[in-house]
């Protein structure tokens, strides 16, 4: 899920510390922040209206919330983090 090798294998060496766990949800954060720029970009370019969905907004927050609190419960950020993240694999009928 990390694009930043760096920070996974820094949370894989120590899964439960402050520092590594607020790195490796940062890093998501900001691969979902560049990916909805992204996406911003190509619809535009396109001449298609761009709108936040319910599940980007929930992503980003939810990335972002773990990246500055994942410190005080590990193991909830991880659990809840995967959930949002494979909330992903199932199609939107949002258009």
């Amino acid at each position: 899920m990390s694009f930043i090798p760096f920070g996974t294998a820094w949370v894989g060496s120590y899964p439960t510390s402050w520092a590594p766990l607020s790195i490796y949800f940062l890093d998501m954060s900001l691969a979902s922040i560049a990916f909805h720029i992204m996406y911003f970009l190509i619809l535009r370019e396109n001449n298609i209206h761009f709108k936040l969905g319910t599940r980007s907004i929930i992503s980003l927050i939810t990335y972002t919330g773990a990246a500055l609190f994942g410190g005080f419960c590990p193991i909830a950020a991880f659990i809840i983090v995967a959930v949002v993240s494979c909330w992903w694999i199932i199609p939107s009928k949002e258009k």
